[in-house]
C-alpha cells in the first residue's frame, strides 16, 4: 500500500466505515477512509507500528461484519489536525464479504 510518488499499484476509492482492529491483547475502533483490492487505510490516533499484524473487523453496510487479516506497511501520527492520522494496512486475508463489497463499490464508480 506504500504509495510512491503518485503511483499507487491498486485502485482506491474513498469508503467511511467503522472498523475494529486488534493486535494482541490491544482492540481499538478507528475509521476506514480509503479501500483498495489489498489494502485499507484506518483513521485512527491508536496506530500499530509498521510490521505489526492486525485483525480487523468491517462493519459494512446493512450491518455486514467482513473479518480481515493485515499488515501495518505505514503508520501517520501528527499533531496537524489537516493530516491523517492512521495506519495504511495491506490485506493478507480477506473473506468473502469483504471482497464481494471491494467489486461492488468498483462496479459502482465505473
Amino acid at each position: 500500500m506504500e504509495r510512491q510518488r503518485g503511483y499507487q499499484r491498486h485502485p482506491r476509492r474513498l469508503k467511511r466505515l467503522e472498523a475494529v482492529f486488534t493486535s494482541g491483547d490491544l482492540t481499538y475502533r478507528g475509521i476506514l477512509s480509503d479501500i483498495s483490492s489489498n489494502g485499507i487505510f484506518i483513521r485512527t490516533n491508536r496506530g500499530f507500528t509498521p510490521g505489526t499484524i492486525v485483525s480487523i473487523q468491517l462493519i459494512l453496510p446493512n450491518n455486514q461484519l467482513s473479518s480481515l487479516k493485515g499488515i501495518v506497511r505505514r503508520s501517520t501520527k501528527t499533531p496537524l489536525a489537516a493530516q491523517k492520522n492512521g495506519m495504511g494496512i495491506e490485506l493478507l486475508e480477506k473473506d468473502k464479504t469483504f471482497i464481494d463489497f471491494v467489486a461492488s463499490v468498483f462496479e459502482a464508480r465505473e
